[in-house]
């Protein structure tokens, strides 16, 4: 695999990169480096003035003028000294201007992008799993690793500018160290802030699209818009793989310009799984490609991980690997950490550990739950002060219809004293009887665990892998697993760390009242 070539020293003409730019005091500039933020912007840097939700980069433009910036591109004309190219969407520019500053890597690699509402992680890492298998070097960049630390990779000097840089530098780390494909979960944000102009996949994985407008209120697009925008960084010969079975995602085919392979359990599709069995602990189902099937038996069950197997499959497909390659890196993937995670215990009941915070995967999870596991349901129920109004009453809907007794618990260990959230996801329940509030997280966990009944089935939801703070002397993270295993094998409290919270619910029309 031949390096990166290194553009940045003779520069890069900023008209080749944005042709259609407007010009003030300057038909080009030859570029080296830019920045997207002020408090990165240096002498000689390219500053391009970002919009974002919460800030407007153009308010800084004289200051970064005055740092030694040598231009700025810019949404509109401003009252500053120097070069500006005017564009139509400067966050845009942003990501084409990285990802020419580090030599278009994505050139150099078989780029795959997943994304969708829901089990991009899942399918992010099944597919990773799944090209080492068939012998690749593969770097991945999801919610449960970034190869080469993306999250917090120092952008080298030519490209400071936060998600867009960090992108095409780790393309760029994934070229040196000779991996040979690149798997990104693609997420809302970098979709709607224009972050992947500049990067071309090879193969665009959309999960699905569900209703969720929560993080897009102050945003002109749809949520379905945004989503369907990550088909748009495929390259010319690119292969979209797509949901049969999801509506919004199916009605997108017939838009598409690119070629698209389709998977689905119940629609006509040209990768499709039937379910054989399901246990406790795991689940057998046959792929079917064409006149060729396989068995394939899973330690993750429910059924949207056989959605997520077979969007992974179609993508090996795609790729060129045999169907036997394609089971075998499904199958030994084994449990992704906090995504329906089981702990086994001697115990009579079962655990599982899940990082559903939102509606629909509270409900995905819980479908798993009672398919698979049977008897009385117990379910821990994170509550997220950010989530809206309406999205809390719609997580309380649900609990109370497919739930036998529910705790309701903050995300970390610290209490608080609002209580809203609460009352709002109660809102949504009509048998409040089966509902309790702790505000102590330890405490709420260790109270499922210690009187959930025999043969019964305690889900934790909200935090999955992620590490939140002990509240112990030595400052010891852990995550919900790790809470779980101290009190089942070690029969050890995290709980008393945390001062001992109420475990009351509250009448709501009292506390309104009292307002």
């Amino acid at each position: 695999m031949s390096t990166i070539p290194s553009p940045t020293a003779v520069g890069l003409s900023l008209k080749s990169l944005l042709p259609a730019a407007m010009t003030v005091k300057a038909d080009d500039l030859i570029v080296r480096s830019c920045a997207g933020d002020l408090e990165h912007c240096q002498t000689g840097d390219l500053y391009v003035a970002v919009v974002t939700v919460d800030e407007d980069g153009h308010e800084h433009a004289q200051l970064a003028a005055d740092r030694g910036a040598i231009g700025i591109v810019t949404e509109r004309l401003l009252a500053v000294d120097i070069p500006q190219f005017i564009v139509e969407d400067s966050r845009q520019a942003l990501a084409i201007i990285c990802q020419a500053l580090a030599g278009h890597p994505a050139g150099l690699l078989t780029t795959i992008g997943v994304a969708g509402s829901n089990g991009k992680t899942v399918t992010s890492e099944l597919i990773s799993h799944m090209i080492r298998v068939a012998g690749g070097e593969v770097a991945k960049a999801t919610t449960l690793e970034k190869t080469k630390s993306f999250e917090h990779f120092n952008a080298s000097p030519a490209t400071q500018n936060g998600t867009s840089a960090k992108i095409a530098n780790w393309m760029v780390n994934a070229v040196l160290d000779h991996a040979s494909h690149t798997v990104l979960e693609v997420n809302s944000q970098m979709l709607a802030e224009q972050q992947l102009h500049g990067t071309a996949f090879d193969v665009l994985v959309l999960t699905n699209i569900r209703r969720d407008e929560s993080q897009f209120e102050r945003l002109d697009e749809t949520y379905q818009q945004v989503q369907a925008r990550a088909l748009e960084y495929l390259k010319p010969n690119g292969m979209a793989v797509i949901n049969a079975d999801d509506p919004n995602s199916q009605a997108l085919l017939d838009t598409l310009q690119v070629p698209a392979l389709t998977y689905g359990i119940n629609q006509a599709a040209e990768v499709t799984a039937k379910l054989i069995e399901r246990t406790p602990y795991d689940q057998t189902f046959v792929i079917t490609a064409g006149h060729e099937s396989i068995v394939v038996q899973t330690q993750m069950i429910g059924i949207q991980h056989i959605y997520n197997c077979l969007a992974a499959a179609t993508v090996g497909l795609t790729l060129g690997f045999e169907l036997s390659e394609i089971a075998r890196g499904l199958e030994t993937t084994g449990q992704i950490p906090g995504r329906l995670e089981s702990i086994r215990t001697e115990q009579s009941f079962r655990v599982l550990v899940d990082a559903a915070q939102r509606s629909t995967p509270i409900a995905t999870a819980i479908h798993a739950a009672r398919q698979h596991l049977g008897g009385p349901l117990w379910v821990l129920a994170s509550i997220d002060e950010k989530m809206s109004a309406a999205e809390a009453r719609r997580i309380g809907e649900i609990l109370d219809k497919a739930a036998d007794m529910v705790v309701l618990a903050p995300t970390n260990t610290h209490n608080s004293a609002n209580y809203e959230p609460f009352h709002q996801v109660l809102d949504g329940v009509s048998d409040q009887t089966k509902f309790r509030t702790m505000l102590n997280r330890f405490r709420s966990i260790e109270w499922l665990l210690d009187n959930v009944p025999d043969e019964g089935t305690v889900l934790i939801l909200g935090n999955g892998e992620r590490l939140y703070s002990s509240g112990l002397p030595s400052r010891e993270l852990v995550n919900d697993r790790r809470v779980c295993e101290t009190w089942l094998y070690e029969r050890e409290s995290f709980a008393a760390a945390i001062p001992e919270s109420p475990t009351a619910i509250y009448n709501i029309a009292d506390y309104r009242r009292s307002d």
